[in-house]
C-alpha cells in the first residue's frame, strides 16, 4: 500500500514513516508541504495525494484539552470504518474512552482526495501519550488494512 501520511508532531511522524517503510510500505509525507496560506496548504496536499495516487491519507494532530478524547472525520467508506476500528480498539488499552466518528465528507480533503481520507484530532488531558505508544498504535491499525486487504 501507498500511505500519505501527515502527523503535526514530528517525533511521531518519524517513527510512523519508518516503521511503515520498514515493513516494506511506500509512504508519501505531506508535512513538508508548509505555505503562509491554508487554502494553498490544502490544495497542495490534496494534489499530491492525487498525483501520488495514494491508497490512504491520514492526518494526525495532538492537541491539550479539557477531556481525553479522539474525533476523527472520514468520508465514512469501508476502508476509512476499518481504520477507525482498529484504531479505537489500540487506543482504548492506553485508556481512551471517548471516540467522536464524524462524517467530515464536506471537508475540502476528504472531499478532494481520491483516496480514502481520515483527519484525526487526539485531544489530551489526564493521558500522558507516549510518542512510541501512539506511533506503534498509528502502525498497527495501518497494517490492519494491509492485512484485510490480503
Amino acid at each position: 500500500m501507498k500511505y500519505g501520511i501527515d502527523i503535526t508532531n514530528r517525533m511521531i511522524s518519524v517513527k510512523v514513516i519508518k516503521a511503515l517503510k520498514k515493513r516494506g510500505q511506500a509512504v508519501i509525507d505531506f508535512r513538508e508541504i508548509q505555505t503562509p496560506f491554508l487554502g494553498e496548504n490544502l490544495y497542495k496536499k490534496v494534489l499530491l495525494a492525487n498525483q501520488t495516487r495514494i491508497d490512504i491519507y491520514v492526518s494526525l494532530n495532538e492537541v491539550s484539552g479539557e477531556k481525553d478524547s479522539i474525533s476523527i472525520f472520514s468520508g465514512m467508506n469501508e476502508v476509512e470504518l476499518r481504520f477507525v476500528s482498529q484504531f479505537k480498539k489500540e487506543m482504548l488499552n492506553i485508556g481512551f474512552k471517548e471516540f467522536n466518528i464524524i462524517n467530515g465528507s464536506n471537508f475540502y480533503l476528504i472531499k478532494n482526495i481520491k483516496a480514502p481520507c481520515l483527519i484525526i484530532t487526539i485531544e489530551k488531558y489526564m493521558i500522558s501519550l507516549d510518542n512510541n505508544d501512539l506511533s506503534e498504535k498509528i502502525v498497527n491499525a495501518l497494517m490492519s488494512l494491509l492485512n484485510a486487504n490480503s
